[in-house]
């Protein structure tokens, strides 16, 4: 990301894992949303690395060794569905790889992810516009 850029102008969810990294999702960095993502700090945040590129996350939540980012796709003027990531991604390599969990309905307006605390095998969806689901962890 060029040094240009004022990072983290919309951050909009943060967490910690396990291991003490930090975690944000930033929508917007400067007006360029292709400089927005999912960021991840080893050092108390003294320094962040970009580890996806991700345009609109809401959240990020981490459970044990898997960290869920959620987000949502930006809407045309038109009522069509417009560009953006969308969708659930998750990580159980500490950021190095993702995988989207195609899974579930409307992933253009993904807002959280939570696991349920009763039944570690299931999480919680909500979704703007779209009410709140529940079904089994990807």
């Amino acid at each position: 990301i060029s040094s240009g850029f004022d990072l983290w102008a919309y951050p909009t969810s943060f967490d910690s894992d396990q291991l003490d990294n930090l975690w944000l999702v930033d929508m917007e960095a400067n007006g360029n949303y292709l400089a927005s993502g999912i960021w991840k700090s080893s050092d108390d945040g003294g320094t962040w690395d970009r580890v996806q590129q991700f345009t609109f996350p809401y959240h990020v939540t981490c459970v044990g060794d898997r960290i869920y980012v959620s987000g949502a796709r930006s809407i045309s003027h038109i009522g069509n569905a417009g560009w953006g990531d969308g969708g659930a991604l998750f990580s159980d390599d500490g950021g190095d790889s993702w995988q989207k969990n195609e899974g579930i309905p409307l992933l253009s307006n993904l807002n959280s992810v939570v696991v349920d605390p009763a039944d570690d095998s299931k999480v919680f969806y909500t979704f703007f516009g779209g009410g709140m689901m529940h079904g089994p962890r990807p």
